[in-house]
């Protein structure tokens, strides 16, 4: 793709969003784009124009989006939501549904609650409830008899996915107890 150009994927990633979310600017909100073909692409001029309009942040490196972060951490991006709402996670809020977390208050938050180092990662109580196709109070009384968990927090318990797969060989657990 011509630097002078952004497809959809790459103007996705850019602003931390979905393609669908793209595609209703697009006709709802005023977001100018070129159709070539069966392609659309945007001029990235057009694009500084509405980052500037607009208020929104071209991330990169310094900011990650809700789905970014929730992949970081292993977690559902409703916990997210609870973590930032109940739990001081600071956010940066742009444009219409655009929520950024810059990577500095990320690394803080990791720290406070000791929530990721060196790629580690999560699942709720609710996702090792899916993964074993078990209720969450099974999931709850398997901590009663040894498993593992993180952090109780308001939000509720991490359970570290290396710790859960030992677990499950260690007990004989083959995704469903």
């Amino acid at each position: 793709m011509n630097k002078q150009y952004l497809n959809k994927h790459d103007l996705a990633v850019r602003w931390g969003i979905s393609q669908c979310t793209l595609q209703y600017w697009r006709n709802k909100k005023g977001l100018p784009f070129i159709k070539k073909g069966r392609s659309v692409v945007y001029n990235i001029e057009d694009v500084k124009q509405y980052e500037k309009k607009y208020n929104l942040l071209s991330h990169g490196e310094k900011y990650l989006s809700q789905k970014q972060l929730a992949g970081r951490w292993g977690v559902s991006t409703s916990i997210l939501i609870k973590w930032r709402n109940n739990m001081g996670l600071p956010s940066i809020k742009k444009g219409y549904y655009i929520v950024l977390f810059h990577i500095d208050d990320v690394k803080q938050y990791e720290k406070k609650y000791n929530l990721l180092s060196h790629g580690e990662k999560f699942l709720t109580t609710v996702q090792l409830a899916c993964r074993w196709k078990v209720g969450r109070t099974c999931v709850n009384s398997q901590r009663g008899r040894g498993l593992p968990f993180i952090k109780k927090m308001k939000t509720g318990i991490l359970y570290r996915i290396e710790d859960v797969e030992q677990y499950e060989k260690d007990h004989g657990i083959n995704n469903a107890i």
